[in-house]
């Protein structure tokens, strides 16, 4: 059952998921199975292809909570998988000892480019990237208090006040050899 819980005062309605619904969450979720490293706790953002972004990582966390509530997983897979991917997010090196790096390797963990390949430096940080994986922070922070350690051990070595410059969410960019701010989104 899922429940409309937009705005409490409003008036709500429940509606069934229709077998269809379940399929196609049952498939969807299949990627995540397929391309999951047990030891990292992360996914492949491509199929068979070991790299990922927070972003990617967000969906991945979003996916699980959800079909933790559809009934897809149970409890115990559910624990264990969050527990893996918030203990793997705490160790990652950030980019700079600041905020994380743009891409890693999915299964080493390794700082890596787009293509994959390892970068000692890294290259850089994004700002929605890391907006993207705040939301099932946020989810976790709110519903599950006994993730608090674990989301601390992740923020706490964030540099947060590096997004944002004169109101405006900021990503670095490092293009051959040279880091620049560069201002991400419309609205910060």
């Amino acid at each position: 059952v899922m429940e409309n819980t937009i705005a409490p005062e409003m008036n709500v309605t429940k509606s069934e998921l229709t077998e269809e619904d379940m399929m196609a969450a049952r498939t969807a979720w299949a990627y995540f199975q397929n391309n999951y490293h047990e030891e990292t706790g992360l996914v492949n953002s491509v199929d068979n292809y070991p790299s990922t972004t927070l972003w990617d990582t967000g969906n991945y966390m979003m996916a699980l909570i959800a079909v933790k509530h559809m009934g897809i997983i149970d409890e115990g897979t559910f624990h264990k998988r969050l527990k893996t991917v918030l203990d793997t997010l705490a160790k990652v090196e950030l980019y700079n000892g600041v905020l994380p790096n743009k891409v890693y390797n999915a299964q080493t963990l390794k700082m890596t480019n787009y293509e994959n390949k390892e970068t000692k430096e890294g290259i850089g940080w994004s700002a929605i990237d890391i907006g993207r994986i705040l939301i099932p922070f946020s989810y976790i922070q709110f519903n599950m208090p006994q993730y608090s350690k674990e989301l601390h051990a992740i923020l706490s070595r964030w540099h947060i006040k590096e997004l944002v410059k004169e109101g405006s969410l900021y990503g670095m960019v490092v293009e051959d050899g040279k880091a620049e701010l560069l201002q991400e989104g419309r609205l910060g």
